[in-house]
């Protein structure tokens, strides 16, 4: 009976240590990539750039990078919308565990939106939460003519 006490002691003894030696190996130095929304701060759309149903209108969408180690990704669309609306998010990585600028670098990027009916159409992009965490979007309204 004590021998077997004594093995299920150095048995669980070993576990441990294999499991707190396994954790040393981290580098905890690495760089390391987290992703999320950027919020926007402007929607701009040339009223000469707007086509009609099933060809690319381009909007301008304005947001903040924060330091040299946050960059643009993409546009994600954000559901549920509604109809006649277009909600999406702009994407960004930030580098962690590197040295990066404390800088805000104002970005413009071109939103391709391709519409499918006529009309009036609502792009709204995430510009952040409110106090009590909901979320807020800017909003610009255009009318889409048909082909």
């Amino acid at each position: 009976m004590k021998m077997t006490k004594l093995f299920s002691y150095l048995l669980a003894l070993v576990f441990v240590g294999l499991t707190t030696i396994s954790c040393l190996d981290d580098d905890s130095n690495e760089p390391f990539y987290t992703y999320g929304f950027i919020p926007a701060t402007a929607i701009d759309v040339n009223l000469d750039s707007i086509q009609p149903v099933s060809q690319t209108t381009n909007v301008k969408v304005t947001f903040n990078l924060a330091g040299s180690c946050q960059e643009f990704v993409e546009f994600r669309r954000i559901l549920p919308a509604e109809v006649n609306e277009l909600k999406v998010g702009i994407f960004g990585s930030q580098e962690n565990n590197v040295s990066c600028t404390n800088d805000i670098r104002p970005t413009v990027k071109t939103l391709k939106f391709t519409p499918t009916t006529s009309g009036e159409q609502t792009i709204r992009v995430w510009a952040g939460k409110d106090p009590g965490g909901a979320d807020i979007y800017i909003s610009k309204t255009i009318t889409i003519p048909a082909e």
